[in-house]
């Protein structure tokens, strides 16, 4: 199972891997974080 996080920035929705593997999507929409 890997576990994202997702939270918004002020101007972006990102998402970044809360296990040990380097992911990070941004977008501004939730929409583009998930299709990123």
């Amino acid at each position: 199972m890997i576990k994202i996080e997702i939270y918004h920035d002020g101007e972006f929705y990102c998402a970044r891997c809360i296990d040990d593997l380097d992911i990070f999507s941004q977008g501004k929409t939730l929409d583009e974080v998930v299709k990123n």
